[in-house]
């Protein structure tokens, strides 16, 4: 042993223990060891000792080895029996001992007991650090299970959070209006949003896989104008219009997606619904259009009427020379009607530019739809079945009646037309209704009450490609001689002057329907309209002073008021004539005047010569109709008005009513 042990013996056997201590000094154990008699007495030495290792007798004289087991902790324990005692050794190893001895009577055993000791301490040693390292292993098992256990929780918030953010994303994704398509750079749709399942009408998984060319390619006709190609080839992006539908436009665009090299990973194509977005391009085109053919019909009206004006003048003039039964006097008479029908043209123009000051009165339509009706049956073809649904509780609107005859006869001729090889049915209804947002911004007016009239026809219908060109001046798809193309837009100004408007929808092989809104009056009665009668041609006396810049106007005009009995003065502007009427202003009956003429116009003429004699009658006179307004006899300083083209029974009238007004208490 290189060691110095630490021993206990515990034996009630005197002669037991000399033999122990006399084995180790003739074997020069090098050891220390105590002695106990009993277990009373190795209990006070283990209570204040401790050993390297213990040796027990197991019967003792007050106890056996076991009543001491407990005192012994992990000190390991050498149990010693007397011979054949080995049964009972055997229990004492099953309650702690680490080995144990048979004594024989010449005391063989001790040759053996260092040994066991040894043994049995190291056994003990080995037994400890395995212990240690088994807790040690457990700790550490226990860590990294907790720490598994802590990783797991993580990994599982990370998973829901991904998958939470997962749906978030797609809910987004689909929440979107616009359509999104993601492509991988093999063009293959690597996913979309619902919005893009709907307008292309398949679901996301048939959409999801397919190759973008599939999809889009139909639409383009030109290479060049794909989006895509225009993106991988010219590393810029392009913006298309897409036509998925008749309904449906869209503007498509593609946007590249990098990854961290810079290069293209996929590519986002959005398209953006603008079908709405063209329909009121489309209509402010139209209404631009429209606008822009009123302007240029103001414009060329005072010209034309101030043309028309002598043609008339000078043919009337001439038929009153000529031989009624004579050539001339027809060809005259020809011509004075192809100017009448040139005037009426030009009133026709201006009703569509806006610019006609027809006057308006409180009507019921009614019973100008009955007698539109009676004048329509005598002139449509037996196969054409004319339906009415008219509610007669309808009210009074603000319009001119022979205006609205003349709209519901357009509407109704060009109705049957459409239905004179095949017959049909025309159906015309009169009802009172309310816009509602959406209808107030489709027809820009305002909220209120309307009355609907409406002319429906069971003919061939219109083409998609013509129907928004059918308001325009001169339009038509008739044949030649078979109309000039003026109905509509005629109607087109009528109803807009009236403050409503009119919408039409078509299908090709089903029909036609027009519908025109006009705005209710709320007044509950209207005056009758009343019947006019051509008065006789009057004629007077006195003197007239005449302002035109237009030779020929002044020279048939000035032979026109010397046939009806005045005496005529001539101004070739208006500075001429101030110099002659301020030159002798009580010699002065009437002044007629030009509005529109160089140096200053009539309307500044007009006050002059009122600074100079204010009771001086004054007619205004012009080719330009949108002047024709009541109101301005309140601002301005004349009595009357009159329009070009005029007749000399026009002019008769209104010199007559100027110097009534004017001599009138």
């Amino acid at each position: 042993m290189n060691t110095k042990l630490s021993i206990l013996l515990v034996e009630d056997e005197p002669i037991d223990r000399l033999a122990f201590e006399r084995y180790v000094k003739k074997n020069g154990i090098d050891c220390h060891y105590r002695q106990a008699g009993s277990v009373r007495e190795a209990k006070e030495i283990l209570n204040t000792e401790s050993f390297d290792a213990l040796i027990f007798d197991y019967m003792l004289g007050d106890g056996t080895a076991i009543d001491l087991f407990h005192l012994a902790g992990d000190t390991p324990i050498i149990v010693v029996t007397g011979l054949g005692d080995e049964m009972i050794a055997v229990s004492a190893m099953k309650a702690g001992a680490a080995d144990y001895l048979i004594k024989d009577t010449q005391g063989g055993y001790l040759n053996t007991i260092f040994m066991v000791i040894e043994r049995a301490i190291q056994n003990k040693r080995n037994e400890i650090e395995i212990v240690a390292y088994r807790n040690n292993l457990e700790q550490m098992v226990t860590e990294r299970t907790s720490a598994l256990a802590a990783e797991m929780v993580q990994h599982q918030k990370a998973e829901r959070a991904l998958q939470e953010s997962k749906r978030n994303w797609e809910r987004t994704f689909n929440a979107i209006t616009d359509m999104i398509i993601i492509i991988s750079v093999e063009r293959v749709i690597v996913t979309a949003n619902e919005a893009a399942a709907k307008v292309l009408n398949c679901s996301l998984d048939e959409l999801t896989g397919q190759s973008y060319h599939d999809i889009f390619g139909s639409n383009i006709d030109d290479p060049t104008l794909c989006p895509l190609e225009c993106l991988f080839n010219q590393q810029q992006g392009l913006t298309v219009e897409f036509q998925f539908s008749k309904e449906q436009t869209h503007l498509v665009s593609c946007s590249p997606v990098y990854d961290t090299n810079g290069a293209i990973m996929e590519i986002v194509l959005v398209g953006k619904n603008i079908t709405e977005q063209k329909k009121l391009e489309n209509q402010l085109v139209h209404a631009q259009k429209m606008e822009a053919i009123g302007v240029l019909a103001s414009g060329i009206s005072h010209d034309f009427n101030n043309i028309l004006t002598g043609i008339l003048g000078y043919s009337q003039l001439a038929i009153n020379k000529a031989e009624p039964k004579s050539f001339i006097y027809k060809a005259l008479d020809c011509i004075n009607s192809a100017g009448l029908r040139g005037r009426d043209l030009v009133r026709q123009i201006l009703a569509f530019s806006r610019t006609s000051s027809e006057s308006k009165e409180l009507i019921q339509i009614q019973p100008i739809i009955q007698e539109a009706l009676r004048l329509l049956r005598a002139s449509l073809p037996s196969n054409i079945a004319i339906q009415q649904d008219i509610d007669p509780e309808c009210g009074f609107i603000m319009a001119n009646p022979i205006q609205i005859h003349q709209v519901l006869m357009n509407l109704c001729t060009n109705a049957s037309h459409a239905m004179e090889e095949t017959g049909g049915k025309l159906r015309i209804s009169l009802k009172m209704t309310t816009l509602n947002d959406g209808q107030m911004a489709d027809l820009h007016l305002p909220s209120g009450s309307y009355l609907v009239i409406s002319v429906e026809d069971s003919g061939t219908g219109i083409a998609p490609e013509t129907v928004n060109r059918i308001f325009e001046p001169f339009f038509s798809t008739k044949g030649v001689g078979k109309g000039t193309g003026m109905g509509l837009s005629v109607v087109h100004g009528i109803i807009t002057q009236s403050g409503g408007a009119i919408t039409v929808e078509s299908t090709q092989g089903k029909g036609t329907t027009f519908l025109v809104f006009l705005p209710l009056f709320k007044a509950k009665t209207a005056e009758p309209i009343p019947e006019l009668e051509a008065p006789p041609l009057p004629t007077g006396t006195g003197r007239i002073l005449f302002v035109d810049d237009e030779e020929q106007i002044r020279s048939f005009s000035k032979t026109m008021l010397e046939i009806l009995g005045y005496e005529v003065i001539l101004a070739a502007d208006g500075l001429e004539a101030l110099e002659i009427f301020t030159a002798s202003p009580n010699d002065i009956d009437l002044v007629i005047t030009d509005k529109t003429m160089p140096g200053i116009n009539g309307l500044v003429l007009a006050s002059k010569i009122r600074e100079v004699r204010p009771d001086t009658p004054i007619i205004l006179c012009s080719g330009d109709q949108a002047c024709n307004v009541p109101g301005m006899l309140d601002k301005s300083c004349v009595d009357k008005l009159m329009t070009k083209p005029f007749v000399i029974k026009d002019l008769a009238i209104i010199v007559q009513e100027a110097m009534n007004h004017r001599s009138a208490p």
